[in-house]
């Protein structure tokens, strides 16, 4: 179907104008997006027929069209449960979950319990183009270990399903869940160069509805960094807010391994912290530069313009560097952490070398703008 988005009815629903003619068409929660108003468009459709309904279904890819084909032959599947599926997980991934026998990956779809999750497991393995894998079912007890407490920490942490498979993907098979996570924490820290975290600035708390009495354990619990403290700058020893926050040239001018061949981060003390120059397993780094991985431009200038960086004021002057240097800067210690193979000899690593921050036209702010003191 080619023709011209007039609207958005609601939820999934758009009309599209084709040849004069109006068409309401629902659409995939990937596709949606896409669709801008009074654009031309082009979706690959499934028309739908019913005894008292014709719907048509509207898809940015034909590999999406055929995975929802696939789905609605399958037993017990509607459109709307197929729907569901896909926009939880796009067509590779749910290639990879059935191949995988990942079973808690596909209770993730809304309405869709453990049974239904494993007889859409045996149903779907005979239907889609699905690779011999070598591997423990993931949902089933003792199968993958590593790689369910990876996803149920990364659940916890708010990251969506489609995002949770791209990094596990990518995570060597060795290696134990608290290490992965603990070192990818490390790394963030070396990454934010956040080094002011002090006890009072972290909090235990328990989440049970209901403590049986003094001295019980605590099912859920969770802990809470209400205070981030100083970031986006140099770590020094004194905390110096001028040097370790929101300053563009520091924090630009930080490389983030101190020792790459021995997967050293580079990260000072202070007197309050309690992390210095961490040593980064290869499956923390590697964690961590995927997840990094997944944040597009947009939501890298979404981050440092909601938190009004292009309003700080560079030390020692009075104007303000642009959100887009934040941005490239961003870009490119994230790139010093993907270029990085920890535990191998002959590191491929792309380090500081001769790139420097280009230069910015700095941005003049009103004095009710400003947001920070200059530095002494």
């Amino acid at each position: 179907m080619k023709g011209v988005r007039l609207t958005h009815i609601g939820g999934p629903t758009v009309l599209i104008e084709v040849g004069g003619v109006g068409y309401v068409v629902v659409v995939s929660p990937r596709t949606l997006p896409e669709l801008e108003p009074t654009v031309g468009v082009f979706l690959y459709v499934h028309h739908h027929i019913r005894e008292d309904d014709q719907t048509l279904y509207g898809f940015a890819t034909r590999e999406e069209r055929a995975t929802f084909q696939t789905l609605i032959a399958t037993h017990g599947v509607g459109p709307g449960l197929a729907m569901a599926i896909l926009a939880t997980h796009p067509p590779a991934a749910l290639v990879d979950i059935v191949a995988s026998g990942d079973i808690a990956a596909l209770t993730l779809v809304p309405g869709v319990g453990r049974k239904t999750a494993e007889r859409l497991l045996v149903e779907l393995k005979s239907r889609l183009a699905v690779p011999a894998y070598e591997l423990d079912p993931v949902g089933a007890p003792g199968g993958a270990s590593v790689v369910g407490d990876v996803r149920e920490a990364l659940s916890g942490l708010g990251y969506g399903s489609e995002e949770i498979r791209e990094v596990l993907r990518e995570l060597p098979g060795d290696g134990d869940a608290p290490t992965l996570l603990r070192d990818a924490l490390k790394l963030l820290a070396v990454f934010l160069q956040h080094t002011d975290n002090k006890q009072e600035q972290q909090k235990l708390l328990c989440l049970d509805e209901k403590l049986e009495g003094a001295g019980a354990g605590c099912v859920m619990p969770f802990m809470m960094i209400h205070d981030v403290g100083m970031t986006f700058g140099r770590a020094n020893s004194f905390n110096r807010d001028a040097l370790g926050s929101a300053n563009l040239a520091q924090w630009a001018g930080t490389p983030i391994w101190r020792d790459v061949k021995r997967c050293v981060a580079n990260l000072s003390a202070s007197q309050t912290g309690t992390l210095s120059d961490p040593i980064i397993s290869e499956g923390g780094r590697k964690l961590l530069a995927e997840l990094l991985g997944q944040l597009s431009d947009r939501q890298l200038q979404d981050l440092f313009g909601v938190a009004r960086f292009g309003n700080r004021i560079l030390p020692g002057g009075d104007g303000a560097a642009p959100v887009s240097a934040w941005v490239d800067a961003f870009k490119h210690k994230r790139d010093e952490i993907a270029g990085n193979i920890c535990g191998e000899s002959g590191n491929r690593v792309i380090g500081l070398g001769n790139w420097r921050l280009p230069n910015y036209p700095i941005i003049q702010l009103p004095n009710s703008d400003v947001t920070s003191e200059p530095a002494p």
